[in-house]
């Protein structure tokens, strides 16, 4: 048995250790360009750049910068460190150096050092090139740490102005019938501000930025936010609860009291409009427990310290911790760790198969089209992405190990992180569809994708699954079910699927049930089995049809398109429709399906009488 340890070290060997690389952008650290620009003859200077360097603090107080560098300098392994100065000329910037996009090198760094104070006090708005450099960052393909580093004497303050960076107005989203409320209320305010009855610059007295920013915290809900405000007078809860004072006051009611708190938000959206962003980041979430402040989203966490705090890797890895990190994140972490550290020998080991890839490479080369190029060459990554990680699945499966046995030693709590309560009748059930969905099929990629065996669809009101093996759909593959040949027209079969209403069913395990997630997040069952115990869906008599698929099975944005042959007395009609695809099962799922259109045909027995 693993021995247990703390929590921190587990965070520790999962995102702290990881790091490799330290990028540090400060106006005050000496870069590489201005110290060898220091060292050249007089004449051959920069002397922009030698100017903007005998400004800098550095060369009267040296120490600070200095027991930063020497911190990263002192990990095992030593840290590589980098030096970006905003505020030296750059190339492409411009007039207004807040629109230059963020230096290349912001992206190939694991932890990124941000100062705060760059150039933002001489442009009115204190900050202004740190937030665009902060939500670059949080744009781009990698999951990236961040410790912004300030010397404002409010680190709350600034700790908001960078959240509120990240949030696209919510006003944007109002539509017209909330408009309209929002106007016709404007009419009255403009009559109570003549009586002296209102002033709309009190606002900041009710709707403060901690209100906006708990308004729009994840775990608020805007239904539940906005039913705790027109609670009866001196009842409301909430982010909105002070608003409601005000509202009281008012003695506003019903539809006015409702259009008071949408114009109270798009008016405070105005007065930040130059801090507010013009598209949202997926995954924003943060917290100020316990004075440690902090933002994620999917693309990176960020952790606010003043530049008092030396030791700056200590900062962010408490901060991590009141973050509070799932195990599964943790499990993830590690093992993008892994892959860094022994992806490279692994993949070594795999491709030393030269005979292998040799073949495979043949039939690259040989393909018939650019469709049957791509097809190869994803089922060979998904095979090499399985070889990869049969190698390196023994170090995840012993730090998993490790944050079971942590786990039992804190007294089982890491539960809690995940922020779900399966003690919930209605939380559990949720865990049940969305984990049955997980472990059954895999999400659609956005753009274009090709056909497969287990594809989910949908035509009208119908669900159908792909139940033409994998080989059948390629392009270059013989064709089925009719006589002839096309580039453009692909047939394969499908299953017919019936919406099932729960996922209780003693007979889960059956074979007959899969679960797909729906655009609007749910889960929807689907089974052979129609709910109301019918024939047709029955798990032995499966209604199976011969579909023709468009463009080589080629479809983009969910969108398939469909011919469905239809008998007539003279004929056939080849009814043209758009199938939406949904999902797509794993292969042993899909292939379960397979096999029931092949026994869906061959029962034996037919003329017997029962």
């Amino acid at each position: 048995m693993t021995d247990p340890c703390e929590f921190a070290e587990l965070v520790k060997q999962a995102f702290i250790d990881p790091i490799r690389s330290v990028l540090i952008v400060d106006d005050q650290y000496p870069t590489w360009e201005e110290t060898l620009n220091d060292r050249r003859p007089e004449a051959a200077q920069d002397a922009e750049l030698q100017a903007l360097s005998l400004a800098k603090k550095w060369r009267t107080d040296p120490e600070s910068p200095a027991s930063i560098i020497a911190q990263f300098r002192k990990q095992k392994p030593a840290l590589v460190i980098d030096i970006h100065d905003a505020t030296a000329p750059q190339p492409d910037m411009g007039e207004d150096p807040a629109r230059a996009l963020a230096p290349d090198h912001l992206h190939q760094s694991d932890l990124l050092i941000l100062d705060y104070n760059l150039e933002g006090s001489s442009t009115g708005v204190p900050g202004i090139l740190a937030r665009s450099y902060l939500g670059s960052i949080l744009r781009n393909q990698h999951f990236n740490l961040v410790v912004v580093h300030t010397e404002e004497p409010d680190l709350q303050a600034v700790f908001f102005d960078c959240i509120l960076s990240l949030h696209k107005p919510c006003s944007a989203e109002f539509d017209d019938k909330q408009q309209d409320l929002i106007s016709a209320l404007e009419e009255k305010m403009d009559d109570w501000a003549d009586d002296e009855k209102f002033n709309p610059k009190d606002l900041e007295s009710y709707l403060d930025v901690g209100s906006y920013l708990n308004l729009r915290h994840p775990r608020n809900s805007q239904s539940n936010t906005f039913g705790q405000y027109m609670r009866p007078s001196g009842e409301a809860a909430g982010p909105l609860s002070t608003l409601a004072k005000w509202a009281d006051e008012l003695d506003l009611k019903g539809a006015e009291r409702k259009a008071f708190a949408l114009w109270a938000i798009k008016e405070f959206e105005k007065n930040k409009r130059e801090l507010l962003s013009d598209t949202p980041f997926d995954g924003l979430s943060w917290s100020s427990e316990e004075g440690r402040l902090w933002l994620r989203t999917g693309r990176g966490f960020v952790t606010f310290v003043k530049k008092e705090e030396v030791d700056l890797l200590a900062e962010l890895q408490e901060s991590l911790i009141a973050w509070q990190p799932t195990p599964s994140r943790l499990l993830s972490s590690k093992l993008r760790h892994e892959i860094t550290c022994n992806g490279v020998e692994a993949e070594d080991r795999s491709l030393s198969k030269k005979h292998v890839f040799a073949h495979f490479y043949d039939q690259v080369r040989n393909a018939n089209s650019e469709q049957e190029r791509a097809i190869l060459q994803r089922d060979q990554l998904r095979r090499q992405v399985e070889a990869l990680a049969f190698q390196i699945e023994d170090s995840i499966a012993d730090f998993g190990e490790k944050i079971h046995n942590s786990d039992e030693a804190s007294g089982r709590t890491y539960h809690s992180h995940y922020g779900v309560d399966l003690e919930k009748g209605g939380e559990a059930n949720k865990a049940l569809h969305h984990f049955n969905s997980y472990v059954s099929t895999l999400p659609i990629k956005p753009g274009a994708d090709q056909l497969d065996c287990g594809h989910i669809f949908k035509i009208d009101n119908d669900w159908w699954v792909c139940a033409t093996p994998a080989c059948d759909l390629q392009p270059g593959q013989n064709s089925i079910a009719f006589v002839g040949h096309s580039q453009n027209l692909r047939p394969f079969t499908a299953l017919k699927l019936q919406q099932i209403a729960e996922n209780h069913s003693p007979d889960i395990n059956s074979g007959e049930y899969c679960f797909v997630e729906t655009p609007l997040g749910t889960i929807q069952c689907l089974g052979l089995r129609s709910p109301n115990g019918d024939a047709e869906g029955n798990a032995d008599k499966a209604t199976w049809r011969t579909f023709i698929a468009k463009g080589g099975g080629r479809f983009t944005d969910r969108r398939l398109e469909l011919l469905v042959p239809k008998l007539t007395n003279d004929g056939i009609e080849p009814n043209e429709k758009t199938a939406t695809v949904l999902g797509k099962l794993r292969y042993e799922y899909a292939l379960n399906y397979v096999q029931k259109v092949g026994a869906s045909v061959t029962r034996i027995g037919l003329g017997y009488a029962s």
